[in-house]
């Protein structure tokens, strides 16, 4: 009986431990989607970082128009908006690398972002502050990969290459939105 009572006594300790919630204090920071409507890698990785940063982020799923037409404010405590956010990726040159029975194309591939981010305060829509992300990512890398001999031959393009250079700008101009709102919320007061 004292075992069961002590069992139950834990059960109960342990539970009620997990009804705190550490993430009641953080500022939650609404982030909408840009102009273009889509969700960027950028905005997904902006909510990440935001997170790893003790802030309670998420995506709005809204454009800054339509929030303002449903006036769905306020919605969080601040409200992020990046415009332009999509990444270009491009190919440049090409090396061609060739042996026996396989051949690799080596080439620069450079992603480039700009985009401008806007921290709004979500109970009045007053602009808090605005800044301009421009990342520039460029490696060598292959870009197709052929294999064969005698009279059989394969080519391989390898496009998810130009997906990673993608992702990879993308996380960066991230790194440095998360950056700039954080600097941004958590100045003193007087300090402008």
């Amino acid at each position: 009986m004292k075992r069961l009572l002590l069992v139950l006594c834990l059960m109960l300790a342990a539970t009620s431990a997990f009804a705190f919630d550490a993430k009641k204090g953080a500022d939650s920071i609404g982030v909408l989607r840009g102009e273009q409507d889509v969700e960027s890698a950028v905005e997904r990785s902006l909510i990440g970082e935001l997170q790893k940063r003790g802030f309670d982020a998420f995506d709005v799923g809204l454009t800054y128009e339509e929030l303002l037409d449903q006036e769905a404010v306020p919605i969080a405590d601040y409200i992020v908006v990046i415009d332009g956010g999509q990444a270009q990726t491009a190919d440049y040159g090409g090396v061609d690398v060739v042996g026996r029975h396989a051949d690799v194309s080596l080439g620069v591939v450079v992603s480039k972002l700009a985009a401008q981010l806007r921290l709004y305060d979500g109970d009045t829509m007053e602009l808090i502050a605005t800044s301009d992300l421009s990342k520039r990512t460029a490696a060598l890398m292959p870009t197709y990969v052929g294999i064969g001999g005698g009279s059989i031959y394969a080519s391989l393009a390898l496009p998810f290459i130009e997906r990673v250079q993608h992702r990879s700008v993308a996380r960066k101009a991230a790194r440095e939105a998360a950056t700039f709102v954080t600097a941004n919320l958590r100045k003193p007061a007087g300090e402008e």
